[in-house]
């Protein structure tokens, strides 16, 4: 897998969804660390938001919680959600479990019949600067890639199921 981090301080980069899953899945193997999984669509956009109206994951003022720069910085130096989870609206999008958007808006979990997969957030691509205001940069950014996909501005967050 050519996943990448650009320092042990830096989120991974160049992950596809099945090397995610491969990746929880070791974790209980060699570490025995069960429970870790890629969180559903319904889990990030809750870790997102928490039911706060903000712009962004963590504020509503784009420069606590939108990279300015081109590429990704620090995990954690990018403002909290009202939950605590960093870096939402910034650095890399997410893979989740999910295989589709729901047009509903409601939880789209359930069996997953094809090879595309729901990732969330802002990757550092598209939450840039310009002209000192963020473009696309806002948390409940959805988008769908084939899960074998790979590039340089998708990566992922673990949820774990406790016993």
């Amino acid at each position: 897998s050519p996943a990448r981090s650009n320092g042990s301080d830096r989120p991974m980069q160049m992950v596809s969804w099945e090397a995610a899953e491969a990746f929880a899945g070791l974790l209980d193997v060699r570490h025995s660390l069960p429970g870790f999984r890629l969180p559903t669509d319904a889990e990030w956009t809750w870790a997102s938001s928490c039911g706060v109206r903000t712009r962004w994951s963590g504020s509503s003022r784009a420069p606590a919680v939108v990279s300015a720069v081109a590429g990704v910085v620090p995990v954690s130096s990018l403002a909290p959600s009202a939950v605590g989870a960093f870096d939402l609206s910034g650095n890399v999008a997410e893979w989740t479990q999910d295989g589709s958007i729901p047009e509903s808006g409601v939880d789209p979990k359930g069996p997953v019949i094809n090879d595309f997969r729901i990732n969330r957030g802002a990757g550092w691509t598209n939450s840039l600067w310009t002209a000192g205001e963020a473009r696309t940069g806002i948390s409940v950014t959805r988008s769908v890639d084939a899960k074998n996909r790979i590039n340089g501005y998708t990566g992922l967050r673990l949820a774990r199921t406790l016993q």
